[in-house]
This record gives structure tokens, sequence and C-alpha cells, in this order.
């Protein structure tokens, strides 16, 4: 699987792509909105993980974006600065909300909950 992480936080990306890889997956990073809206477009990841607070437009225009692309992508929303009114917004989005610090199980739970499955595969 093809995993964007969208994060402004060096070591939350290295943590992140690290993890991935030990789990099979490729990952593509970005750093702020605009790079990542460019990569779902010509990379065409199969999930996006994305930071609610980025330089410039922050992860909500990611989620609505995400969501947008035909097919929509799955998205992670995590965020340092959790509340009641930023994990409801992400589920109004249909986007997973995850409270920074994470850990990898949570991490990995919340993936296989929401990641795309091939035809005839079960849950």
């Amino acid at each position: 699987m093809r995993v964007l992480v969208v994060d402004d936080e060096p070591d939350f990306l290295a943590t992140c792509v690290r993890l991935l890889s030990l789990k099979g997956h490729e990952s593509l990073t970005a750093t702020n909105a605009l790079d990542a809206m460019s990569r779902i477009d010509v990379e065409r990841p199969d999930l996006v993980i994305t930071d609610l607070r980025l330089g410039g437009p922050d992860g909500q225009v990611v989620v609505q974006y995400a969501r947008q692309a035909h097919p929509p992508l799955p998205v992670i929303v995590v965020s340092g600065h959790p509340s009641p009114d930023v994990a409801r917004a992400a589920s109004r989005a249909g986007a997973e909300f995850l409270a920074k610090p994470i850990s990898p199980m949570q991490l990995m739970a919340a993936i296989d909950r929401i990641r795309p499955r091939p035809p005839g595969e079960s849950a």
C-alpha cells in the first residue's frame, strides 16, 4: 500500500516512514498542504495520514482534497492539539482521528481499520 504522510515535523515523518516500511508499505511524504495535494494527484496514494497544523493551508484542506479525489482516499488525521471539536470535524469529513503522541500500535490499528481492501478480501 502507498501511504502519503503529511506533517511539518521531520521526526514524525521519519517515524511514520520507518514504521510503514517495517509493515511493508511504501511511504510518500509532504511537509505542507500544497505539496500533499500535488502528491495526491501525481503519486495516487492509497491512504493519506495528515497533521492538522501545517504551515500555510492546514490539514483540513488536505482532508477535503483527498476525500474529493477519484476514488476518495481514506484519511487519518493526527493532531498534537486534540479536542472534541477536532475529532468531530475529522469524523464529519470521513477521516479517522488520532491524537499525538501516537503509538505504533495505534497507527497500525487505524490503518487496518480504514485501509482499502482488494475486491474479495474480507475485513
